[in-house]
């Protein structure tokens, strides 16, 4: 408790059963009359803040963390400060204090910035147009940015808006979007308060999909920031955008962008076949679709490596269309060349079986026609064949 007369502020230790022991008196600046506690030094021991009324300053008491603090630090304020609070302004994880200046002559609000080792910078001071009392610390806007709530002697209070308030949003250029497809993201930081007066956000932007860190780029004069992703994983992605702040404004997290990435799979029954020469076979392909695919799905056959009596393959249809979360069926035959007369008895062993590859480009077509290119992100489904081009 502070001690308006004598210039000091007592401590009164608990017992732990509702008694406290004698008081320890601690000296501060001149007239104290309102206190806050805080951890102002991260050491991880409760210190004091202490609004000296005539001294126009603040007293800072670091604690030793046995009931004990050090000796006062005090800091200039404006007139007459009647009562201290504790908060992080700047969201820089520091605590700094604001301080209600009670003179009828000053009615502003002091700030003083922490600098996380105990000591804090010169106060701001922030005019309010009344008579002030005591401040109250809150986001009243919800834009990430601590406020206060100032009240009056006059059965009134007086709201004063962070301006270094911001908010981020997060757009997708295609959501849903197919497995392969690149997607812009754009984020957009804007001041909570009128630009006009606080100015446009500057920095750095960072998109983060979960845990992952997808790439930041810099906002520019408008306070927008885009990158081109074209690795997202099949499913669901949960994006948000992190900017990181300036010296004029606070970070802000947008809120989560679940993007949805559609893909397709495709399997053959039965897996492989041995072909006799002169025979075929026919393979069922089945596309499924996943995360709500539902666009064309085109497909296509060759044989590698192509020698003489290669086997040849066809494809009824060539493209397939599943419904979301369905399914939908291709025919692949596959078929082999008999073998010819010769006067001159090959030198292969008996029975020796070539074996060749059946290969399937798998590409799929987005939604509305946006193509899907097989590139980097082509899948193939190969199926062994074995063909027997000689006999005894």
């Amino acid at each position: 408790m502070a001690n308006y007369e004598d210039d000091t502020m007592s401590v009164l230790l608990g017992d732990g059963n509702g008694t406290f022991q004698p008081h320890v008196d601690y000296p501060t600046g001149h007239s104290p009359s309102s206190l806050a506690v805080g951890d102002f030094n991260g050491d991880g021991k409760l210190d004091l803040a202490v609004a000296n009324t005539s001294g126009n300053s603040v007293s800072v008491l670091l604690g030793s963390g046995d009931g004990t603090f050090h000796a006062h630090v005090d800091y200039p304020t404006g007139n007459h400060p009647g009562s201290v609070a504790v908060g992080d302004f700047n969201a820089d994880g520091k605590p700094d204090l604001a301080l209600v200046n009670v003179y009828q002559s000053d009615r502003t609000v002091s700030v003083l910035m922490g600098n996380a080792d105990g000591t804090f910078q010169a106060s701001m001071n922030y005019a309010s147009g009344q008579v002030l009392d005591a401040a109250t610390p809150a986001d009243f806007n919800m834009d990430g940015a601590l406020d206060l709530a100032v009240s009056t002697p006059f059965n009134s209070a007086t709201i004063l808006l962070n301006i270094r308030g911001t908010k981020a949003e997060l757009r997708s250029s295609a959501n849903p979007s197919t497995f392969g497809q690149a997607v812009n993201l754009t984020a957009t930081i804007q001041a909570s308060l009128n630009a006009a007066v606080s100015g446009t956000p500057t920095g750095t932007i960072t998109f983060v999909d979960g845990t992952e860190t997808l790439g930041s780029q810099n906002l520019n004069e408008n306070g927008v920031a885009t990158i081109s992703i074209d690795n997202l994983i099949a499913g669901t992605n949960d994006i948000t955008a992190e900017y990181r702040g300036d010296v004029n404004f606070n970070p802000a997290t947008s809120a989560v962008l679940t993007q949805v990435v559609r893909d397709f799979a495709v399997s053959a029954t039965p897996g492989s076949a041995a072909i006799k020469a002169g025979s075929s076979a026919v393979f069922t392909l089945t596309a499924t679709g996943m995360y709500g695919f539902d666009g064309p799905v085109s497909l296509s056959c060759s044989v590698s490596p192509i020698p003489a009596l290669a086997p040849t393959c066809v494809l009824n249809p060539s493209s397939v269309m599943p419904t979301a979360s369905g399914t939908a069926t291709s025919q692949l035959s596959v078929a082999t060349t008999g073998p010819t007369a010769s006067l001159v008895r090959p030198t292969f062993r008996h029975g020796l079986s070539p074996a060749y590859m059946v290969w399937l480009p798998i590409c799929g077509l987005a939604v509305m026609g946006t193509g899907l290119t097989c590139d980097r992100k082509e899948r193939t489904l190969f199926l062994e064949l074995s063909s027997f081009l000689y006999s005894s």
